[in-house]
């Protein structure tokens, strides 16, 4: 496995269900990242990013269940909007994938890929789990 994204640049914000999601993610993502290194056939890294691309679907989905019973729409808005633009970056990286699969999925594309989530998680999603457990929410949002 690779050094990626190491497990020391996952931090725990107190919500184990998001924790765990970050965990899986960034699992996947190591995953895509060797499949590229070693140049893994096409069919593969396809399905890997397909399986990133749902996984971080799910992810977003289920914190944003929470947008609804947070006391601050502003944060909830700003929160949407960073899922918004990964989503569209997830979507072009796949489209780019399928029009050009050995072209795409450079190093550095995926590099990139891991630094924004990596700070959407230490931002927006540390945020979250801090508001989730200070108000008390009930994990079945």
């Amino acid at each position: 496995m690779s050094s990626f994204i190491k497990p020391t640049q996952l931090r725990a914000y107190g919500v184990d269900e998001i924790d765990a999601d970050h965990a899986d993610i960034m699992a996947i993502a190591n995953r895509l990242f060797d499949g590229v290194q070693q140049h893994r056939a096409e069919q593969t890294l396809g399905d890997l990013l397909a399986e990133l691309v749902d996984r971080c679907e799910r992810h977003f989905q289920y914190e944003e269940s929470f947008f609804r019973v947070l006391r601050n729409a502003k944060a909830a808005a700003a929160h949407k909007a960073d899922h918004d633009i990964l989503r569209k970056r997830l979507e072009a990286i796949q489209t780019d994938f399928a029009e050009q699969p050995a072209a795409s999925h450079s190093l550095l594309t995926l590099a990139v890929l891991r630094d924004y989530l990596l700070e959407h998680i230490k931002t927006f999603d540390a945020e979250l789990e801090t508001r989730i457990v200070s108000e008390s929410l009930s994990m079945a949002c």
